[in-house]
Order: C-alpha cells, then structure tokens, then sequence
C-alpha cells in the first residue's frame, strides 16, 4: 500500500469529485456547482492536502486563515470512498495534519452534521469539541 500526501491544486477537483462519498458529495452540491465551489476552496485555501493511497484520493483537507493576527482558522475536511476501507490509515494521516495545524493556529473551527455519527465520533478523536453543527478546538 503506497501512501501520498500532497498539495491539493485547483485541478484536483474533477477528481476528488469523482470519487466522494455520497455525504460529503451532497454537503458540496448544497453549496452550488461542485467543481466550481471545490476549485474555489482549494484556491482559497491556506493550506490543503491531498492523501492518496495507491493513486486513488481519500481525503482532501484544507484550513483557511480567518484572523491571522488571532490564529484563528476553519477547517474543512471531505472523504471518497475509498477511505471507510482504510479508516486506521486516513485516521493515522489526519492525526498528523490536525497535529501541525494546531501548532500553527490557536483555533480552530468547521461545521459537521451532527446526526452523521461517523464524523462526530471522529472529530472527537482528534481532540475536537462538538457542539450543534461545528465542531472546534482552542489551545488553552
């Protein structure tokens, strides 16, 4: 199993669209034209990576700086398919990059659907409070 994370790019998109998961394609069609709103995201980014295994994407997730002076930032994370099979890879992986971000922020925030027990469970994991629809984390 060869793993790789890398870089995302605007021209990601069509790919990582290609292979979401129904949850997460549907919290993107909600926003408007998927590759459009992707692409926007990616582009707007602070950061964004890219995890791969075999060349096949898993996981894309990105931060967006909200008050630089505060260290405040969102976090966005979306999945395809192919990650319910790997769940301690993506796991071990995102436990890594929520570890540099949070060197590099003093906050952090996203939204998640609380009633989709999968995400809530693994947000808690990684050290994020849940309250409603975001979930966020602060150094103390």
């Amino acid at each position: 199993m060869k793993i790789t994370i890398r870089d995302a790019v605007p021209e990601d998109a069509e790919n990582v669209i290609a292979h979401l998961r129904e949850y997460d394609m549907k919290k993107l069609q909600s926003c408007g034209d998927t590759e459009r709103v992707l692409r926007l995201t990616i582009e707007r980014a602070t950061e964004c990576y890219l995890g791969f295994i075999d060349d096949e994407p898993i996981c894309i997730m990105f931060v967006q700086a909200t008050n630089i002076c505060a260290g405040k930032a969102r976090v966005g994370i979306l999945m395809m398919r192919g990650a319910d099979e790997h769940t301690n890879v993506v796991g071990r992986y995102s436990i890594r990059l929520f570890r540099m971000f949070i060197r590099r922020y003093e906050e952090l925030t996203g939204e998640i659907d609380p009633e989709y027990t999968r995400s809530v469970q693994w947000m808690q994991r990684l050290g994020f409070t849940i309250e409603g629809n975001t979930f966020y984390w602060r150094r103390d």
